[in-house]
């Protein structure tokens, strides 16, 4: 009986790293060094060192990149899906990170 819940155990472990290197090739996926640049541009915002930023400063952030008003209104509803009047580093790192995937890549969805 033990060897069958070891086997299951190596099995269940070999699935789960395949389903990490799978989604290591998605576009979606923040790379360390990726996440570490959009943590940088947040603390540039984040001038008094809470944490947070209004709301209404992601959205002004958001236009700045030029990207069409709809997939900005997608994003902002992807990491901000309470309606949040604050947005933290997390939230701001997954917005930048989806505006510059959907940049970069063009013709791609959003993530559901």
């Amino acid at each position: 009986m033990q060897s069958q819940q070891m086997l299951a155990m190596r099995q269940q472990e070999m699935m789960q790293k395949s389903m990490i290197q799978q989604a290591r090739q998605s576009p979606w996926f923040i790379q360390e060094a990726e996440l570490q640049k959009y943590l940088s541009i947040f603390t540039s915002f984040d001038k008094a060192g809470q944490g947070f930023l209004p709301a209404g400063q992601l959205r002004d952030i958001m236009d700045q990149t030029k990207m069409e008003r709809p997939t900005c209104d997608r994003v902002y509803q992807l990491v901000n899906p309470h309606n949040s009047e604050k947005v933290d580093k997390t939230m701001f790192a997954m917005a930048m990170h989806f505006l510059y995937k959907k940049k970069q890549v063009g013709a791609i969805e959003l993530p559901p």
